[in-house]
């Protein structure tokens, strides 16, 4: 579960726990219940700032999942879909999440869920 707050909250926090660990005003496990996180966490942040200082406590960015299809392709896609259903081989003029996740199939390769072409396309939008 992700811990609430700002990048800068975080921090401060982590910074707290290891000089308070530091100054011997308390132990691991007392840190542990008054910040509310696990022992590991605490122990995790002790070796952090022990090796790089408070700057290795400052919060990571999580990039996420590598997206199947590389970004550098969305302006081709934007492209393709721009010239229309019709153009693509489909009686209607109208894109749909599985028509759109079918000229991708037919494009790249790559299989989508209708859900990853929608987040796909308000990326584009």
């Amino acid at each position: 579960m992700k811990t609430k707050g700002t990048g800068a909250e975080l921090k401060a926090r982590r910074r707290l726990a290891v000089e308070l660990l530091a100054d011997g005003k308390f132990t691991i496990f007392d840190g542990r219940h008054a910040l509310g996180v696990s022992e590991s966490s605490v122990k995790r942040w002790k070796r952090a700032w022990r090796k790089g200082g408070s700057e290795a406590l400052a919060s990571m960015p999580n990039p996420g999942r590598t997206p199947r299809l590389d970004p550098c392709e969305h302006p081709k896609l934007a492209r393709l879909l721009l010239r229309g259903p019709i153009t693509a081989g489909y009686s209607t003029n109208l894109w749909t999440c599985s028509r759109v996740a079918a000229v991708i199939q037919q494009h790249w390769g790559i299989c989508c869920s209708t859900v990853q072409v929608w987040r796909l396309l308000k990326r584009l939008a």
